[in-house]
């Protein structure tokens, strides 16, 4: 493994949204030296959002047996590229998978269902008593912040005085977890249905915060309802359905920032397989026992990078120059073939870095050789590799989330200067 002569000669890599890792595989040795301390005290930063949903499409029913996608499709999916284009000054990369992709476009166009959306068309009026406590069970599954308004003396949701869904929210979960399903009207399960799919609409999207003309006052008056009661049927049946309108506006939000130059879009093997597995003789098991002798599978592998590739160029109208390897997991006999295909870069875990041989031997542990970009060349392939930094990815990926805005970017902050000093 080697180090490329670049431009940005060193880089801190935050992976946000990062779904673990494999057990580490080496990368190639190049003829290159190791990375040499950087001069100076300016620290390049790259980030790369991971977006990934596996598919949840039961392919006996054709129905979604989780909802993840729609849930967070009409927000978070959607949020990220409508807020970085709002400061034109910040690049970033955004790993889109296409097993997401494909499942926001059944939502989209297909008009997808998923088990909420099946029970939350069960008439309560005749709804049997384990259907009452599974629509309970599954509408209260929120983080707090959503229904609360202010805890540890740090405001959780900025709109909960605002919109009267909230508070009514704070008060439904709360019942449920007093007295369980069985102690709620109908009335209150069906509020209770729909706030809880008004609560993945975005709300600086429908109040138009992004473009005036994406503002919708449908969803604005359904959460201004007095109290944050008397929904019916119809007005679930609405939230659903403009949803679906929303999650259309996914994809092209992604384009516009890439079309900008703000973003960098990359794509994954089609189904977001692990790629070194496919590529090895034999599977190794964790007791050394139970090891599976199959044959390397490179057919498979090659085909899953060539389908990853041309669904991007069929949505982005290009060819993706990155690749994201499904959890970061990265070996020697997969560069071929990822390189063949047409990438040209990916990215792995710091962890990787640090069982991977240089031409000095294995990689030793520090920010030098942490932040620098590499080559990998296998059977005259050569690929440019990054490794992202394990605990400020890890952290925005789990841990600051509990913790206010000042907070955690005061932490970002400190942890990615101590990278300088």
């Amino acid at each position: 493994m080697s180090r490329p002569v670049t431009v940005c000669a060193c880089a801190l890599i935050l992976a946000g949204m990062a779904l673990g890792g494999l057990p580490p595989a080496s990368v190639a040795a190049g003829d290159e030296g190791d990375p040499q301390p950087r001069q100076g005290g300016t620290l390049n930063l790259a980030i790369i959002w991971h977006m990934h949903q596996p598919l949840y499409r039961n392919q006996l029913t054709g129905d979604y047996d989780l909802p993840w996608v729609r849930d967070h499709g009409p927000e978070e999916y959607l949020d990220h590229p409508k807020i970085l284009a709002q400061y034109p000054g910040v690049n970033v990369t955004f790993n889109l998978v296409p097993s997401l992709l494909r499942q926001i476009d059944d939502y989209a166009y297909n008009n997808a269902i998923d088990n909420h959306v099946k029970l939350a068309r069960i008439d309560l009026a005749t709804a049997t008593q384990a259907e009452r406590r599974q629509i309970a069970g599954e509408f209260i599954r929120l983080a707090p912040w959503h229904y609360t308004n202010v805890s540890g003396g740090r405001v959780m949701n900025p709109w909960y005085d605002t919109y009267p869904v909230w508070p009514r929210l704070n008060f439904l979960v709360n019942k449920v977890g007093a007295v369980g399903a069985d102690g709620m009207t109908n009335q209150e399960l069906q509020d209770l249905e729909t706030i809880f799919f008004l609560h993945q609409v975005s709300i600086p999207y429908v109040e138009g915060d992004y473009n005036l003309a994406e503002r919708n006052d449908t969803i604005l008056q359904l959460m201004a309802k007095p109290g944050g009661t008397g929904f019916t049927q119809p007005d679930t049946e609405t939230v659903l359905t403009i949803q679906r309108e929303i999650m259309k506006q996914i994809v092209p939000a992604y384009g516009t920032v890439r079309a900008t130059g703000q973003a960098e879009i990359i794509t994954t093997p089609y189904y977001h397989p692990i790629s070194p597995l496919l590529m090895m003789d034999t599977v190794p098991s964790d007791d050394g026992q139970h090891a599976i002798a199959k044959g390397a599978w490179e057919n498979d592998t090659r085909e899953q990078y060539r389908r990853g590739f041309q669904d991007y160029t069929t949505r982005f109208g290009a060819a993706p120059v990155g690749v994201w390897n499904s959890e970061n997991a990265v070996s020697e006999a997969i560069v071929p073939p990822m390189v063949d295909t047409g990438f040209q870069w990916t990215v792995s875990d710091q962890g990787v870095l640090y069982k991977s041989n240089g031409s000095a031997g294995q990689v030793g542990r520090s920010v030098d050789n942490q932040t620098a970009a590499y080559t990998v060349t296998v059977n005259g392939r050569t690929a440019n590799i990054l490794f992202r930094d394990q605990d400020l990815s890890n952290k925005v990926s789990f841990g600051w989330g509990s913790r206010t805005t000042l907070e955690a970017v005061d932490d970002f902050v400190k942890k990615a200067r101590s990278a300088i000093k």
